[in-house]
């Protein structure tokens, strides 16, 4: 699913930062799906007028010398590409951004959310998780009451969210157009 909306969630990075023109990529160079992630993000790069920047993530000991090499690349903005050992790092990660001055987009709000995250991306587009779980929780009961697994129907998520932070935007001097903050489902403040 996540190469069919990977190409709006470099949009909505670009939206939330319409001068960025270069943009770095968090992934990690063995991760499966990130290659496939990326030959998407390069086909809807000249669309949305902006370079990437492919940025490998290895250890939080990496990461100090990476924001490093994106601000010296002059890259606008970044672009966190989803992954359990990145999503450890998630806290470190928008630190840095915040001291680099760096805007960022994850595909998952819980970079963006302080409450996951602190101080927080500045915007994310991805699944709504908490729909997702709550679907998951439709088709234990299932099982649990006898339903054979195989039996049970394939589904894609169908809820989205946007989610936009606007004290990280206030903290990196950005101004968030109105249009955009009126397509968020959640603002933080």
């Amino acid at each position: 699913m996540w190469p069919d909306v990977v190409a709006k969630q470099l949009q909505t990075l670009k939206e939330a930062v319409p001068g960025a023109s270069k943009i770095g990529v968090l992934l990690q160079q063995d991760s499966p799906g990130h290659a496939k992630l990326m030959t998407e993000l390069g086909q809807a790069a000249p669309n949305l007028g902006v370079s990437l920047l492919p940025v490998l993530v290895g250890t939080d000991r990496d990461l100090s010398r990476l924001f490093d090499e994106m601000t010296a690349a002059a890259a606008d903005a970044y672009f966190v590409l989803n992954e359990p050992r990145t999503d450890a790092m998630r806290g470190d990660i928008a630190a840095l951004a915040l001291r680099h001055r760096l805007p960022g987009a994850a595909q998952t709000r819980r970079y963006v959310d302080p409450a996951f995250a602190d101080p927080g991306l500045l915007v994310s587009y991805g699944v709504n998780l908490s729909a997702i779980h709550r679907r998951l929780a439709l088709f234990v009961d299932k099982i649990l009451k006898g339903a054979k697994p195989a039996d049970l129907p394939v589904e894609q998520p169908i809820t989205f969210e946007l989610v936009i932070n606007l004290k990280t935007a206030k903290a990196l001097g950005l101004t968030i157009s109105p249009l955009f903050l009126a397509r968020a489902d959640e603002v933080i403040e």
